[in-house]
């Protein structure tokens, strides 16, 4: 009889696996995967083995006979997924915080076996706690009990919005989780430009007297402007214990806001931070590729001084993360200074920076997801899937070993 195994009930990033036995040997088999995200958009992929002698068909350790994606990959049926429809086509799945993969087995076009995988963007057991402090864009989630534990602050990039999902994941991983919201929200400035950092500073404070947060294990991750910001606002306090900064810069940059106004990023008491101001460049125009921009700023060597953010000040352990093909901004150069500078600094945490090849700009996601993935952000599907799991595992591994409670 076929069979179809799968992973049981498991998170958004933890290892999953698929396997067809009982299959006639040396049959063409079609794996058809297709998925309702919690938006209601339909993802859809088929890729096409060819059974062992064995009469099995595993994704782990046979590599497709089509294009589906290249080599031996386990995750593949997962994150290969293409969308076909828009936002809200096909109804959510029946709990919000969990998406289903149907997976099907087919020989000669007809389904042999089938089953599905049920994966939790938030665990049951997590829940939404109040944010009193409404001058914070903020949501916290949090296991339920009444014990203090870890937490964890989560800040997004340029794209803004309030960064649910890596907090939801991240507190179904045991942390406490904030995710801070900073501009384009009711309670904060329109655009990122001049951003306050006395705005961390009361969410900082709001999340170190909660009681269900152990004050001593504070952690802030954030990616791209997110990353930027995270090590500054490490290096200007002593109380976070760890950074996560994936593809973060090493410097403060101009603010980004409609038409490129000549101010910075973040202001302090009022005042803007130095920083490095952007140069329009011939190849920049020509090209359009945004990483070319940033590589031009960089070369002002007397504004790279002033605006350089002072990572040896930190007072935790830092994980950088970055793709060597990032057409966003040049973020495995900067990690590279960074790195540079804090051996030189003699700084006695830990630092691990984590570069991928044929990885671009989105690097740090809860992995195993559909990749949705264009060009101008550098890399491939197929490396972005890859670097996105192993980062994620690696992220939850670093702040475990960082976040510790003290004997």
């Amino acid at each position: 009889m076929v069979e179809l195994r799968t992973t049981d009930a498991s998170l958004v990033g933890d290892p999953i696996s698929v396997r067809v036995t009982g299959l006639p040997p040396d049959v063409d088999v079609v794996l058809f995967s297709q998925l309702v995200d919690r938006s209601g958009r339909l993802w859809v992929s088929e890729s096409t083995f060819r059974s062992s002698a064995e009469g099995t068909v595993d994704p782990a350790r046979q590599t497709p006979i089509d294009d589906a994606w290249e080599g031996i990959d386990a995750l593949g049926p997962f994150w290969s997924p293409l969308r076909k429809t828009k936002a809200g086509a096909h109804p959510e799945p029946a709990d919000g915080h969990a998406e289903r993969t149907a997976i099907s087995a087919l020989v000669d076009k007809r389904a042999v076996a089938t089953a599905a995988v049920t994966r939790w963007y938030r665990s049951p057991e997590v829940e939404e706690v109040p944010v009193p402090d409404d001058t914070l864009a903020a949501r916290m989630f949090v296991k339920r009990g009444d014990d203090r534990r870890s937490a964890v602050i989560v800040v997004p990039g340029s794209g803004g919005g309030v960064p649910a999902g890596t907090a939801e994941q991240l507190a179904s991983h045991g942390h406490a989780s904030l995710a801070l919201g900073y501009f384009g929200e009711p309670q904060t400035v329109s655009e990122l430009e001049s951003v306050p950092l006395e705005y961390f500073d009361r969410a900082i404070e709001f999340l170190k007297a909660h009681p269900r947060v152990d004050p001593r294990r504070i952690a802030i991750l954030g990616g791209s402007k997110g990353g930027e910001l995270s090590l500054l606002l490490a290096s200007r306090r002593d109380d976070i214990r760890a950074v996560v900064a994936a593809v973060p810069s090493s410097v403060v940059f101009q603010s980004i806001a409609d038409g490129w106004p000549r101010t910075s990023s973040w202001s302090v008491d009022g005042e803007d931070l130095p920083f490095v101001p952007y140069v329009i460049s011939n190849r920049f125009r020509e090209s359009g590729r945004l990483s070319l921009l940033y590589e031009d700023s960089l070369e002002n060597e007397d504004a790279v001084a002033r605006a350089t953010i002072p990572v040896d000040r930190i007072a935790g352990s830092i994980l950088l993360v970055s793709g060597r093909d990032d057409w966003m901004w040049p973020a495995t150069r900067m990690c590279d200074d960074i790195v540079a500078r804090l051996k030189e600094a003699q700084f006695p945490h830990e630092v691990t920076h984590l570069a991928y090849d044929d990885v671009g700009h989105e690097v740090l996601t809860a992995g195993f997801r559909p990749v949705s993935w264009s060009r101008r952000v550098g890399g491939t599907r197929q490396g972005h899937a890859a670097a996105q799991a192993d980062a994620w595992k690696r992220t939850l591994e670093f702040l475990a070993r960082n976040l510790a409670a003290a004997n």
